[in-house]
C-alpha cells in the first residue's frame, strides 16, 4: 500500500535585507497548502514545533535517518518563499538572513532533491516551487535530479511543478489558491482514478489563475511511465473493502453498505452529533453517560461505527482519504464498542471482558478489574432496547460501568429515555440521506441528478437502512433497466425494509403483528390523507385474522413502531404497501363494511382520514366500490377538497364528468342541509339521481347542450307543463311530472322570427309570447307547430287558466278568448301598463295590472266586471306573480320589495341581504321568491304565510330567473336548466299590505 507524506519549507520574513522584502501571506500559503495535502490522504513528515521549517531546516530533515529502501513511500515538497537568480549559482531560494551566508550557499531545489534522493524509503517525489521566477528553478531541479538518479543509483521518479515562469513574478496568495481549487475539481471530475496528474491539475490551476494574475504556472516531470503516485484523489473510491480486524457490525454500518463485503465508505452528515459523541467520549466533558436515542434504522449504530473506526490517529491514517470527509474524532482513545442485542448483564459483561482481554469471566470480576484502571475506556453500547432485558442491562451493567471514574460511556437504544442518562436525539435524518444517496449514485455513475436522490430519500423517511436497501437496489437494477423502471423498483424496496423493521418493532405487543402492518398499510395505500383508528384498524384485522384485537392491543403496537408510523390517534405508516393486490381488496372489503357499522348510513362521525380512505377505494381504476360514490352522506361528510382530489381520479369513467360537474357546485362549507341540497339538484341535473336522497329534488336538468344551446330566458308554469323562452326565440313545452320535454318551436337549428321574445305568458292549454317586434302569438291546445298571431300590436300577454287572454299595448288592455281570437272586453288605463297577469280558478279570473306609475290595478272579468279598480301602489314595479288558486297577488319592485295587495299578514323579508329578488310565485298555500346571486349560487325562499312558521331558505345551482308553483311543487328556472323542487305543509294566504 502507498504511504503518502509531504513536508513544507516556508520563509516569509527577511532580516538585514533590503533587496528582500518580508512576505505577509507566506504563512497563509502554507496553512492553505498543508490542509489541501492533508485532505488528500497525506502525513506531513516533519514540521517545526512553533513555525514553519526554514528551506534549510527542510534539507535537514530530509538527509535525517533515512528508511529501507521500499516503493510504497512517496512524497510531496512545497517550498514558499523569495526566489533568486544568479547567472553563476543558478535559481535559488532565499534564506531569512540573505547576508548571513554566501549566495552561494543559499538553498537550490536541486539540493533538495539530492537530499530526497539519497534516501532508499520515497519512490516518488513531487517538489512545488512557489517563488518568483520558479520556472528556471523548475527546470535546474529537474535536470541535476536526474543526473544524480545516475550517480546515486536511485530509483525515485521525480515531478517539479513552478508557481511562475522563469520570468514571472509570483504573487502571494495567488497559486496556492487556485492549485486547492484545481486539486478538488480534478478529484470530483475523476472519481474512478486512485491519482491525480500534476500536469493535469497544474494546466487547470493555470487556467484558474488566468482570471487574476499575470504568472503562469507550468510543471517539468522526469518520469511518468507508471504515473505519479504523490497526489492521491481524495474522492476516489477503493474498489476493495478494508481488509482491517474491524468487527463486521461496525465497519458495515460506519461505511454505509449492506454487507461487510461490499466496497465502500458512504457515510455522510450528521457532523454536530459525531463531534459531541467524540467530545464525551475522548473529551472533557462531564462523565454524566450518554444516550443515543432514535428510531430504528436512522443510523445509531453506524454513528457508533464510525466514531470506532476513526478513534485513534493510527486508525484514521489507515482510513483512505475518502473516508475522512466529513466529522471524524481528534482525540487518540481508542474506543471499545458492543453490541448488547439478546444479552443479559452476565452475557454482556463476558463479552465486554472479552473484547478488553481481561480475565474476569462474570460481572463483579470485570467492574472489579475496571476499578483499578487509571487511563481512560470509552464504551460505545448499542441496542439496548433489543437485549434480552433491557432493564437488567441498563439497573445491572450500565449504571455499574458509567459509575466508573475510568469510563466515559455512550449507550444507543431505539426511542428509550434512561433516568441519569443524558439524552441525545438524532437531528432529522432526510439531508443526510439525500446526499448518501447522491453520493452513491455519484461513484456507480449513475444519475448524481437531485430528483432522483429525493426521491428515495424521501421514500426512506429518515432511515437510513431503508437508504442502503433502496440504492443496492437501483444499482442492481439499472444493468439491465432503464432509470424510471429502477427507480420504482428501488422506492419499492424501501418500502419493504420499512415494511420490515415496521412488524419488527412491534413483535412482543399483538398476537401477529405482521397482520396489523400489513392491514394498515393496505387500507392507507388508498389515499395519502389515510389513517385509521385504533378501533376500526383492530375491527378489520380481527375480522381477517380471526385473532381477537383489541383497540388498546392496537394502539400499544401502534406505540412501539412509532418511528414507522404517522399519528397518535389515527394511524398511517411511513412507507408503501407492499402486499399482494387481491389481499389489498379483501382490506378494502372489510374496511368499508366495518365503517358503515360503525358511522351509519349519514356516515356520522367518521374521520376525515378514514373518508379519505373510503374515497379512495371508490376511485379505484377497477370500479369495485364505485357504488360509494352515489352515496351523498359520505361525499358530503368528507372534506370538499378531498373529495375534489378524487373524484378526478373518475374523468375517464362513463359517469366521471358528471360527477365533477355536479362536485364543483357544491360550496366547501357552509350549512350541511344546503350543501346536501345542492348536492342533490346539480346531481339529478347531471344524471346522477341517485345522489338526490332525502332532499327536496323531484327533478332536474339542463335545458341547454351542445345542439341547443340557446341559454334560457323566460318560463311559465301551465298545469301539468311547463314552458320556456329561449335566447334564440325558440319555445320548448315539458311536462312538469317528469321533466321531459314534449315538444319545441321551431325545429332546431331554425328560427321563426328575427325578433326575441320578451313575454311568455302559459296557463290551461294556452301559451302566447311577445316578440320584440310588438308582435304576439299563441298556441292552443291542438297547435304543433307554427302559432296564431293575436290581433293589434302587443308589449305583454296573461293567459287564464279558462281560456281568456289578456293583450296589453301601451295603456290600452284586450281581453280575447284565446281559441277563437274573438275580443270580449277591452279597456285603457291612464298609464302605460309594464305588467300584467291572471289570478283565480276557471271560474273566477281576475286580471292584475300593473302600471307605470306602480298602481295595481283589478279587474274581475266576471258578469259586471267592466273596468279594473286600482287596489295598492308598488312605485318600482318589476314583476308580478298571481295565484291559479284564488285572488292572491304578489308585486316585486326593483329594490327587491314586496307588495302583496291581498295579503292580510306581512312576509318577512329574505334572509340574505345579499343578492337580488328577481322572480316570486303565489298559490294559496305558498309565497315562493326567487333571486341571486347570493354569494356563488341563487337562491329560493319559501313562505308558508298562515301557520306563521318561519321562511325556508333554499340554495340553487344558478340565478333564478323564473318561478312556478303548481301544489306541492315549485318549478325553477335558471339560465341554463330546469328543477322542480317538492314544497311541504298547508296554509293560506290571507289579504292586505306591503312589506
Amino acid at each position: 500500500m502507498t504511504r503518502g507524506y509531504f513536508a513544507i519549507s516556508a520563509v516569509g520574513t527577511f532580516h538585514n535585507s533590503a533587496e528582500f522584502a518580508d512576505l505577509a501571506l507566506v504563512p497563509d500559503e502554507a496553512k492553505a497548502m498543508r490542509e489541501a495535502l492533508t485532505g488528500l490522504g497525506l502525513t506531513e513528515m516533519c514540521r517545526a514545533p512553533d513555525g514553519e521549517l526554514t528551506h534549510e531546516e527542510l534539507y535537514t530533515e530530509l538527509g535525517t535517518s533515512p528508511g529501507p529502501p521500499g516503493e510504497g513511500r512517496t512524497l510531496v515538497l512545497y517550498c514558499t518563499g523569495h526566489g533568486h537568480a544568479e547567472a553563476a549559482a543558478g535559481w535559488l531560494l532565499v534564506p531569512p538572513d540573505p547576508g548571513a551566508k554566501s549566495v552561494d550557499d543559499w538553498m537550490t531545489p536541486a539540493k533538495l532533491l539530492r537530499a530526497v534522493l539519497r534516501r532508499r524509503d520515497v519512490s516518488q517525489v513531487l517538489l512545488i516551487l512557489d517563488a518568483c521566477y520558479a520556472g528556471d528553478g523548475a527546470r535546474e531541479a529537474l535536470a541535476n535530479a536526474l543526473e544524480s538518479v545516475v550517480q546515486l543509483g536511485s530509483a525515485t521518479d521525480v515531478w517539479v511543478v513552478a508557481a511562475a515562469r522563469r520570468l514571472d513574478e509570483a504573487q502571494q496568495m495567488t497559486f496556492v489558491p487556485a492549485f486547492v481549487d484545481a486539486l478538488e475539481r480534478q478529484a470530483r471530475k475523476n472519481l474512478a482514478v486512485p491519482y491525480l496528474d500534476p500536469s493535469t491539475v497544474t494546466d487547470l490551476t493555470a487556467e484558474l489563475m488566468k482570471r487574476n494574475a499575470e504568472q503562469m504556472p507550468w510543471v517539468a516531470a522526469g518520469y511518468q511511465a507508471g504515473g505519479c503516485r504523490t497526489l492521491p484523489n481524495p474522492r476516489f473510491m477503493p474498489p476493495e473493502p478494508p481488509t482491517d480486524e474491524v468487527d463486521r457490525q461496525w465497519s458495515t454500518a460506519a461505511r454505509g453498505v449492506a454487507e461487510a463485503s461490499h466496497p465502500g465508505w458512504y457515510f455522510t452528515g450528521r457532523d454536530d452529533i459525531l463531534r459531541r459523541l467524540a467530545d464525551h467520549l475522548q473529551g472533557d466533558s462531564p462523565p454524566e453517560p450518554v444516550l443515543l436515542s432514535a428510531g430504528a434504522g436512522t443510523g445509531k449504530t453506524a454513528i457508533l461505527g464510525r466514531l470506532l473506526t476513526a478513534a485513534t490517529a493510527e486508525a484514521r491514517q489507515a482510513l483512505p482519504p475518502v473516508a475522512r470527509y466529513g466529522q471524524l474524532p481528534t482525540g487518540d482513545v481508542p474506543i471499545t464498542a458492543l453490541s448488547v442485542d439478546g444479552l443479559d448483564a452476565a452475557s454482556a459483561a463476558e463479552d465486554l471482558a472479552d473484547a478488553l482481554a481481561l480475565p474476569a469471566r462474570d460481572l463483579p470480576g470485570l467492574l472489579a478489574a475496571l476499578a483499578q484502571r487509571t487511563e481512560r475506556l470509552a464504551l460505545a453500547i448499542d441496542d439496548v432496547d433489543a437485549a434480552g432485558d433491557p432493564a437488567g442491562i441498563v439497573e445491572e451493567f450500565l449504571r455499574p460501568l458509567a459509575a466508573l471514574p475510568c469510563v466515559r460511556l455512550v449507550a444507543a437504544a431505539r426511542d428509550t429515555s434512561v433516568e441519569g442518562f443524558r439524552e441525545v436525539e438524532l437531528p432529522d435524518a432526510g439531508p443526510a440521506i439525500e446526499e448518501y444517496v447522491r453520493t452513491r449514485l455519484t461513484y456507480a455513475s449513475a444519475s448524481s441528478g437531485r430528483t432522483v436522490s429525493a426521491q428515495i430519500a424521501d421514500a426512506c423517511r429518515g432511515n437510513f437502512s431503508a437508504a442502503v436497501v433502496a440504492v443496492d437496489s437501483l444499482l442492481r437494477d439499472l444493468r439491465a433497466k432503464p432509470m424510471r423502471d429502477a427507480l420504482a423498483e428501488s422506492l419499492r424496496a424501501a418500502d419493504r425494509r420499512l415494511d420490515a423493521l415496521c412488524r419488527r418493532a412491534m413483535r412482543g405487543w399483538a398476537t401477529d403483528p405482521d397482520e396489523l402492518v400489513t392491514h394498515l398499510a393496505a387500507a392507507c395505500s388508498y389515499s395519502p390523507d389515510g389513517r385509521l383508528p385504533a378501533d376500526l384498524w383492530a375491527a378489520v384485522t380481527s375480522r381477517l385474522t380471526g385473532h381477537d384485537y383489541t383497540p388498546g392491543e392496537v394502539t400499544a403496537c401502534a406505540t412501539a413502531a412509532a418511528a414507522f408510523l404517522d399519528g397518535s390517534t389515527l394511524w398511517r405508516p411511513r412507507f408503501g404497501y407492499v402486499g399482494r393486490a387481491d389481499e389489498r381488496f379483501r382490506v378494502a372489503e372489510v374496511l368499508v363494511d366495518e365503517a358503515r357499522q360503525r358511522y351509519g348510513p349519514r356516515w356520522t362521525g367518521c374521520p376525515d382520514e378514514v373518508t379519505a380512505i373510503l374515497l379512495g377505494v371508490a376511485t379505484e381504476a377497477d370500479g369495485r366500490f364505485a357504488s360509494l360514490l352515489d352515496e351523498a352522506p359520505l361525499l358530503l361528510a368528507a372534506p370538499a377538497p378531498l373529495v375534489t382530489r378524487e373524484l378526478r381520479k373518475t374523468r375517464a369513467r362513463v359517469d366521471g364528468r358528471d360527477r365533477i360537474a355536479t362536485w364543483a357546485g357544491v360550496p366547501v362549507g357552509g350549512d350541511p342541509r344546503d350543501r346536501a341540497l345542492l348536492l342533490g339538484l346539480l346531481g339529478a341535473r347531471n344524471n346522477l339521481p341517485q345522489l338526490v336522497g332525502d332532499t327536496p329534488v323531484l327533478w332536474a336538468h339542463h335545458v341547454t347542450s351542445p345542439e341547443r344551446p340557446s341559454p334560457l330566458t323566460r318560463s311559465a308554469v301551465a298545469g301539468n307543463l311547463l314552458v320556456t323562452a329561449h335566447d334564440d326565440a325558440s319555445v320548448r313545452w315539458w311536462d312538469s311530472r317528469s321533466g321531459t320535454e314534449l315538444r319545441a318551436w321551431p325545429p332546431p337549428g331554425t328560427r321563426w322570427t328575427d325578433a326575441a321574445v320578451t313575454g311568455l305568458a302559459a296557463a290551461g292549454p294556452l301559451t302566447t309570447v311577445v316578440t320584440g317586434d310588438h308582435q304576439s302569438f299563441c298556441w292552443g291546445p291542438t297547435d304543433t307547430a307554427a302559432p296564431r298571431a293575436l290581433p293589434g300590436p302587443a308589449t305583454l300577454t296573461a293567459v287564464h287558466v279558462a281560456g281568456a287572454v289578456a293583450v296589453v299595448h301601451g295603456s290600452a288592455v284586450v281581453v280575447l278568448d284565446g281559441a277563437s281570437g274573438v275580443e270580449q272586453k277591452r279597456h285603457s288605463l291612464p298609464d302605460e301598463v309594464l305588467l300584467a297577469d291572471f289570478a283565480g280558478p276557471t271560474d273566477r279570473p281576475v286580471l292584475w295590472l300593473v302600471d307605470r306609475v306602480g298602481r295595481a290595478w283589478r279587474w274581475d272579468l266576471r258578469a259586471g266586471g267592466r273596468r279594473p279598480s286600482v287596489v295598492s301602489l308598488c312605485p318600482s314595479p318589476l314583476a308580478l306573480a298571481c295565484s291559479r288558486e284564488d285572488d292572491a297577488t304578489v308585486v316585486v319592485d326593483m329594490y327587491g320589495r314586496l307588495t302583496l295587495p291581498t295579503f292580510a299578514a306581512e312576509v318577512a323579508w329574505p334572509e340574505t341581504a345579499a343578492g337580488e329578488l328577481r322572480s316570486a310565485a303565489v298559490t294559496a298555500r305558498w309565497l315562493v321568491l326567487g333571486g341571486g346571486p347570493d354569494r356563488r349560487s341563487g337562491w329560493l325562499e319559501i313562505h308558508p304565510v298562515s301557520d306563521r312558521r318561519p321562511a325556508t331558505r333554499w340554495p340553487v345551482d344558478g340565478m333564478v330567473i323564473g318561478l312556478g308553483v303548481a301544489g306541492d311543487l315549485v318549478f325553477v328556472a335558471t339560465s341554463g336548466g330546469l328543477a322542480a323542487l317538492r314544497l311541504s305543509g298547508r296554509t293560506r294566504l290571507r289579504g292586505g299590505g306591503q312589506r
